[in-house]
This record gives C-alpha cells, structure tokens and sequence, in this order.
C-alpha cells in the first residue's frame, strides 16, 4: 500500500470512530425523559423475573439446543444413507441413527410437554389462581341483603 492509501485508510477509520461516538453520547440525556420508567414499566427494569419464568427460559433454551443436536445427527444419518452406495453395513448404521434420532425427538418434545404443564402448574399454584372458588348462592344472597 502507497503512502497515501494508508492516510486515505487510517483517516476514514478514524472518521468513523469520531462520527460513532457523537451519537452514543446523544443517549445520556435519555435518563431524564422517564424511559427507564418504560424499561420497568415493560419488565426490563430491577424486578427480577418469578422463578417460574427463568425456570421455563432454561428449558426452552435447553430444549431448543437439543433441537439443533437431533437435527444435525438426523442430516447425519441421512447423509450417511445417501453415501452408502449399497453398502449395507452403512445403510443399516444410518438406519440405527435415524431410528435413534426420532426417537430422541419424540422423548426431548414429550419432556417438554411434561416440564411445561408442571412449571405453569406449580406457578398457578404459587400465585393462587390455581383453584377457582365458586361462591355459593347463599352467600350471594347475603350479599345482597
């Protein structure tokens, strides 16, 4: 690179620097405006989420993880399927590995299900509104006497 690339390049990086920096600086005046009032009034603010919430979060993220692994091991019986070339030694492996991969799906959805229905049980449970109580007609009409 001549000289002059070199000027070129450092003095538009450096430009972009300067220019990038103006606005990060423009956000300060942003506290005073009440947006953290909306951060919290959102649920972005210093109230920490029910446990209910970060537990169901762990396990989607985790269930989500799982997803990506099974279906990259499925992709990989099903390529191994396709480069057996009639081998049947590896066409019996990709077998086994798809096999094994639905089945892994079916018990990481069936978990899910099953993990889902008691956190959201258990977190009715906590806040009350699990059991409805009906009120009975008697205690309506003394209610209106």
């Amino acid at each position: 690179m001549t000289r002059t690339t070199k000027q070129k390049f450092f003095a538009g990086l450096s430009a972009r620097f300067i220019l990038t920096a103006y606005p990060a600086l423009a956000q300060l005046d942003a506290i005073n405006t009440g947006l953290s009032d909306s951060g919290v009034a959102a649920g972005f603010g210093p109230a920490p989420p029910d446990l209910p919430i970060v537990i169901g979060q762990l396990i989607a993220a985790l269930v989500g993880l799982l997803g990506i692994l099974l279906a990259i091991y499925l992709i990989y019986g099903g390529v191994l399927w396709l480069t057996a070339a009639g081998d049947t030694d590896k066409v019996t492996k990709a077998k086994h590995i798809i096999t094994n991969t639905v089945i892994g799906i079916l018990i990481v959805l069936v978990s899910f299900t099953t993990t889902t229905f008691i956190i959201n049980t258990l977190g009715k449970a906590a806040k009350g509104t699990l059991i409805k109580q009906k009120k009975s007609s008697s205690i309506n009409i003394l209610n209106k006497l």
